[in-house]
């Protein structure tokens, strides 16, 4: 059997992880990672936990749900076999790193498509056999911009939506249809330096250390 993922999120209470890996143990499965985390605020739990064994997922579930609160949300796939959905705008370099990590099999899973508001990235994709659709917003209202997106979205139906450097806001609809699916690239460490320019915010405030923030869009 491949080795599979499940990701957990739920309302905290005490005893959830022991609960999660009990379900596992009980199926003689071995764990390969493991991260949980608690959101202190709305004091809600997920974990994003990898294994390897011979199982059955269905039955996986079902045991985690009988674990769980009522309102856990359960979501298994098999490590390396997700698909991928790129979109970018102008600049190169965030779809080129993930191209050429795709290439070479640093990314793990197949990028099925490029999406993005301007042709100036089609050589890019073409570069590396993968489709690239070109979705102008240039005089077009959002709500038909963000229709036409949503066509080639579901014509794909990618495990996962990369925005790299996609240099327009969704609106919360479009962002609600693929909920923990959507994954934003943000060049600093969020929340400091949010929206355009963080480079400038940082080198204004003078700051030491900049990176980048990698995170669900849910909203």
């Amino acid at each position: 059997m491949e080795n599979q993922i499940f990701q957990i999120d739920c309302p905290d209470e005490k005893g959830l992880v022991y609960r999660i890996t009990e379900v596992l143990y009980r199926h003689q499965l071995n764990i390969i990672s493991n991260q949980e985390f608690v959101d202190a605020d709305t004091h809600h739990f997920v974990m994003r936990t990898a294994y390897e064994g011979n199982h059955n997922s269905d039955q996986i579930t079902r045991d985690l749900q009988s674990v769980l609160p009522d309102s856990a949300r359960i979501r298994h796939r098999t490590i390396g076999n997700q698909s991928m959905l790129i979109m970018a705008t102008k600049e190169p370099h965030c779809l080129g790193d993930l191209l050429l990590r795709y290439r070479y099999g640093e990314l793990p899973g197949k990028v099925s498509a490029v999406i993005s508001n301007y042709q100036k990235l089609e050589y890019l994709a073409e570069a590396f056999d993968v489709p690239f659709h070109y979705i102008s917003h240039q005089g077009r209202s959002r709500k038909n911009h963000e229709s036409e997106i949503l066509e080639v979205l579901e014509r794909y139906n990618p495990d996962y939506i990369i925005l790299a450097k996609y240099m327009r806001i969704f609106t919360p609809e479009l962002v609600s249809r693929f909920a923990d699916r959507m994954i934003n690239i943000h060049h600093s460490f969020l929340p400091a330096f949010t929206g355009a320019r963080p480079y400038q915010q940082a080198y204004d405030r003078g700051v030491k250390i900049i990176g980048a923030t990698a995170h669900f869009c849910n909203g």
